[in-house]
């Protein structure tokens, strides 16, 4: 006797949806298509029916890591179409991103984030209200660390102290990782990096 997916304890079709969805590499998520295909994802799952839909869309979301770095480098506003295409709901499902904050390296002494920025927090902070962990990307944080590096000690405080209250700003108070490269370290900065509770992922410069 035929056997369809609705029939199986749902602790199994929650497996069923990661063999789909859940590649076990990160996501470089698209507009049209909402996916690309070097994903490896099967996200036509979603429309079997409604029961599967809303099963396996948290899936998706929540278990996968949501890679924009590579898929739309410093492009805030492609970010944003992404976040509003899928809706706040999926939104709410996230819980790992990496995205560039393009706007850091304009960070200026008399001025707060850049608009960019502000944008993109807020977006965040409005709608993915359970992250777990925000990464930063290499290109926007080598050029935060070089920018720190060219300020006194208090102000770099005072500009790492900016950036930190508006992550912790966000509901979920996600962890955050900042990536920076190997080569070149500014210990006095990273530092002060540390000192937030960021974490510092070290990668090689082919991440520029």
């Amino acid at each position: 006797m035929a056997t369809s997916l609705l029939d199986l304890p749902t602790e199994l079709r929650l497996e069923v949806y990661k063999y789909f969805l859940v590649p076990g590499c990160s996501l470089e998520p698209s507009i049209e298509p909402i996916f690309r295909t070097r994903n490896f994802i099967h996200p036509e799952i979603l429309s079997t029916n409604s029961t599967v839909f809303y099963e396996a869309r948290e899936v998706l979301y929540s278990a996968n890591v949501f890679d924009f770095i590579h898929s739309f480098p410093m492009s805030p506003d492609v970010q944003m179409k992404f976040l509003e295409k899928i809706g706040t709901r999926s939104a709410w499902y996230l819980r790992h991103v990496c995205i560039d904050f393009p706007g850091l390296q304009h960070l200026e002494r008399d001025e707060d984030l850049s608009q960019d920025s502000v944008r993109i927090f807020s977006k965040l902070t409005a709608e993915c209200v359970n992250l777990r962990k925000i990464e930063i990307g290499a290109h926007s944080a080598v050029e935060l660390e070089e920018f720190l590096a060219g300020l006194e000690g208090t102000e770099c405080e005072r500009v790492l102290a900016t950036i930190d209250s508006r992550f912790k700003a966000m509901p979920s108070k996600p962890k955050v990782i900042i990536q920076l490269l190997e080569e070149l370290p500014i210990p006095r900065v990273r530092e002060q990096m540390k000192n937030l509770g960021w974490t510092i992922k070290l990668v090689n410069s082919s991440a520029l």
